[in-house]
């Protein structure tokens, strides 16, 4: 399991191909020389390409299918995830909601396949609910927030915080939604988050590695202060 604090990029279907990867060459980067732990999600064609690039990151996929390998076209199984390379998979996120079933299932299937579990949600009721599934990190995020440079306030985030650790306290809890500037940074981590993930304010910056870069630093810095 990697160390505290975390830091997830989602690239959604913002870059892909040679594109993608001269980011994450850069980004591998600036995390060789942080104390972060940075996991960069890119889409299902580019595993294979950005884990053989990296060695200062991990690399998720951005979903898994949760039946096992057979029947099922179209659908993508953890074992197949794995063999690409994938360090851990994302599940559950807005973009890609899964019914609870599905999610256990899944979460099964990723942890056979020794794959890295990070469930997203996007509310105190729902991150209480994924935590009784037992994924290894929640990162939960109000989905009215997500892409709009507006964070959650400090104490919906200390509210899930505190829902995940009463049920299972070692479970990582993440901050999304929103979180564009190093003070959304720092008041994540003081309201007890072990980390946070960004998308658009990295992927559509006129500089996306200076932001990184920044964003990166600042949850270093912060999660220095807390300790």
């Amino acid at each position: 399991m990697l160390e505290p604090p975390y830091f997830l990029l989602n690239l959604k279907t913002y870059l892909w191909g040679d594109d993608l990867l001269d980011l994450l060459r850069e980004a591998d980067e600036i995390a060789s020389g942080l104390r972060v732990s940075l996991m960069a999600a890119p889409i299902y064609v580019d595993i294979r390409a950005a884990a053989e690039e990296v060695e200062n990151m991990l690399v998720l996929a951005q979903h898994l299918d949760p039946q096992s390998p057979g029947l099922g076209t179209g659908a993508v199984p953890a074992r197949a995830l794995e063999e690409a390379g994938a360090d851990g998979v994302m599940l559950n996120h807005a973009e890609k909601k899964m019914k609870l079933q599905k999610l256990s299932t899944a979460l099964e299937r990723a942890g056979e396949s020794g794959l890295l579990s990070l469930v997203l949600t996007g509310s105190v009721s729902t991150a209480r609910a994924a935590a009784v599934l037992g994924p290894d990190i929640i990162l939960t995020e109000p989905p009215d927030l997500i892409g709009t440079g507006r964070s959650s306030d400090e104490e919906y985030m200390r509210q899930t915080v505190k829902a995940v650790e009463e049920i299972d306290s070692g479970i990582a809890v993440m901050q999304g939604g929103g979180i564009s500037s190093p003070a959304d940074v720092d008041q994540a981590v003081r309201a007890g988050a072990a980390g946070i993930g960004a998308t658009s304010a990295i992927t559509e910056a006129d500089s996306p590695l200076q932001i990184l870069e920044k964003l990166l630093k600042a949850l270093e810095s912060a999660w220095q202060a807390r300790r």
